[in-house]
């Protein structure tokens, strides 16, 4: 919400923003175990991400199965939709 509210507020300016929702990259903090579906690399998503702000786009997001499914989540009731998250959480 914050990214929106400053794009919000500086629209009209010289100053755009673009708010990047990238799924797992491949190295970092997620390397120690768990499962990263569908990962990129730190150089695939800031080639993304540049080709967004680029074309002025408000929100980038990454990669196309993983934000669909977690769209799809949001259907679920919330009992079903938080344990989804948990098992995804490794909890």
């Amino acid at each position: 919400m914050l990214g929106h509210s400053l794009a919000a507020r500086l629209h009209g300016t010289a100053i755009e923003v673009t708010i990047a929702l990238p799924g797992f990259i491949s190295e970092g903090m997620g390397d120690k175990g768990g499962w990263r579906p569908f990962a990129v690399t730190p150089m695939t998503a800031a080639e993304r991400i540049v080709r967004a702000a680029e074309r002025g786009r408000l929100e980038v997001s990454f990669p196309a199965v993983m934000v669909w499914l977690l769209r799809g989540l949001r259907l679920l009731p919330p009992r079903l939709r938080f344990a989804a998250y948990q098992k995804m959480s490794g909890s």
